[in-house]
């Protein structure tokens, strides 16, 4: 078993990867045939994992990010795009009864709670939407992204 060539600054995982233990035993079906669907799923998630992983090792300001993107007020940008939606939401008629929606129940009180109990803004180097359907595995290697 070989390792596959470093081309993505060591994002990579190994080549025989697909074929452990914990992916076959995710993978089996009741037929006991093998899924490749589920077992290719499952490859990408554990390398999506690893990769998050070694992102977040990375200081943004020492690899010359420090002025790409807001590394603060995150929370507080969730807050009011979460808020927008809500009141979108709220506004929103009923196919059925042709009645708005409303207010989801004690969403204001929510965010008055969250308001003053914000955590601390942590910045890394990873963008907010970071799942399996906004990555592209890299076609030449089986098992990374």
């Amino acid at each position: 078993m070989r390792d596959q060539p470093n081309l993505d600054h060591g994002i990579s995982e190994r080549t025989d990867i697909h074929r452990s233990k914990s992916s076959r035993s995710h993978s089996r079906g009741t037929n006991g045939a093998v899924n490749h669907q589920v077992a290719k799923t499952h490859i990408r998630w554990k390398a999506a994992t690893k990769t998050l992983a070694k992102l977040h090792a990375v200081d943004y300001r020492d690899v010359g990010l420090e002025k790409f993107g807001r590394a603060e007020g995150y929370y507080i940008r969730q807050m009011k795009t979460f808020k927008t939606i809500s009141e979108t939401q709220a506004a929103t008629e009923d196919i059925k009864t042709g009645r708005k929606v409303g207010p989801v129940p004690h969403f204001n009180e929510l965010l008055e709670w969250f308001a003053k109990h914000l955590p601390k803004d942590r910045t890394s180097i990873v963008h907010g939407d970071y799942k399996l359907d906004n990555m592209v595995p890299a076609p030449f290697c089986k098992n990374s992204l």
